[in-house]
């Protein structure tokens, strides 16, 4: 069984503000911690992917992005590439993946 990423995440040194969330509560739990780094799963339950979510609220926060989806799909990278989001990987991930976009994304690499 594949770990939850709430599980991984600190055993690779990042602290988590929140998970699970509904996209109201992203955006409080966004203009609250000001998060250095977003993780969202694109396909979410209603009218707007993970994409759009975060893309509306890019004005609250500069946060890059990590997008997650166990679906990968041409459709899913078309839109990524007009939104100019950051990274994207597949589910379950690796860990030295998930590791090698965090590092992307915040310019360690």
């Amino acid at each position: 069984m594949a770990m939850a990423l709430q599980d991984r995440l600190p055993r690779m040194g990042y602290s988590i503000c929140d998970s699970d969330l509904s996209r109201r509560r992203a955006a409080e739990t966004t203009e609250r911690y000001k998060p250095h780094i977003i993780l969202s799963e694109i396909n979410l339950v209603g009218d707007m992917d993970g994409i759009d979510v975060i893309t509306k609220r890019h004005s609250i926060t500069k946060a890059p992005a990590i997008f997650i989806s166990a679906y990968p799909s041409d459709m899913v990278m078309e839109h990524l590439t007009r939104t100019k989001r950051d990274e994207y990987t597949v589910k379950p991930s690796r860990e030295n993946t998930l590791r090698n976009a965090l590092d992307s994304v915040l310019g360690l690499t």
